[in-house]
């Protein structure tokens, strides 16, 4: 069958795989080469995502933890007051069991918030551990 028309869909010679290779191994090549670089790129992308969120996520945690030091400062300077507040009121005189104990709590509450700023900021300054 012979046909003139020359958009038809004849076949003027039949190649074996070898003739096909050795004509198409350039483009074959190319392809190979664009989707590894592709496939490189986009792997490399999402590391520089999961990088860009770890960031994120630590200057995230160390806000916070910053917040919970200035919360913690606040309620020592107001432990402080009140400390100050009981001692000039009691003045030279014995303080009461009542004002006795409220002291030493203040004294215990100041101690105990200041080892959690201070334990706080050891996790500001070590982000591995945590």
């Amino acid at each position: 069958m012979d046909f003139d028309y020359p958009y038809s869909l004849q076949i003027k010679e039949v190649m074996d795989v070898k003739e096909l290779f050795d004509k198409w191994k350039t483009v074959v090549a190319f392809t190979i080469v664009v989707v590894g670089a592709t496939t490189g790129f986009i792997a490399w992308a999402e590391e520089q995502q999961l990088l860009i969120e770890a960031k994120q996520q630590l200057i995230h945690n160390e806000m916070y933890q910053e917040g919970r030091i200035s919360h913690k400062e606040l309620q020592v300077d107001q432990y402080r007051r009140e400390l100050k507040r009981v001692l000039d009121y009691i003045g030279d005189r014995e303080p009461t069991l009542r004002e006795a104990r409220d002291l030493e709590w203040l004294d215990e509450e100041i101690a105990r918030l200041r080892q959690e700023i201070e334990d706080i900021r050891v996790i500001i300054a070590t982000p591995d551990d945590h």
